[in-house]
């Protein structure tokens, strides 16, 4: 199986750490963060994909789909905070080749006072490591 959640979390997490002090950055879905900003990257999708498959290799590609989740807390400004890190997740992500396909605020229902935004990237990655534009 083709996978590189790791390296895609890593390189969206170490970016976010350089340019947001105390940022909680997870891989894991998290329903209310320990702290605040938080982002959870999570691969939510890992397919074969169907039309690189051949005689000699069932998988020479995957279709993959990332979910981003992005909390903010503060009291004023709370949603800039929130676009300004979903910014720089869409460059790093846009840098690899991902398409984003989904982006919204979404109701934080255990926590009202919580900003939160969703998005969705997807992308095809061949066993070469390198990712294809959908």
């Amino acid at each position: 199986m083709i996978d590189h959640e790791n390296e895609i979390f890593s390189y969206c997490a170490k970016a976010l750490r350089e340019a947001f002090e105390e940022i909680y950055v997870v891989g894991e879905t998290v329903s209310s963060p320990p702290k605040f900003p938080a982002v959870s990257i999570i691969e939510v999708s890992n397919s074969v994909y169907e039309s690189s498959i051949d005689c000699c290799s069932y998988e020479n590609h995957i279709r993959v789909m990332y979910e981003i989740d992005v909390y903010s807390n503060l009291t004023s400004g709370k949603k800039q905070q929130a676009k300004n890190i979903m910014k720089m997740i869409d460059e790093k992500l846009s840098e690899l080749g991902c398409i984003r396909t989904f982006c919204q605020p979404m109701d934080n229902i255990s926590d009202i006072s919580i900003y939160r935004l969703k998005a969705r990237y997807e992308a095809v990655i061949g066993k070469d490591n390198y990712i294809y534009i959908k």
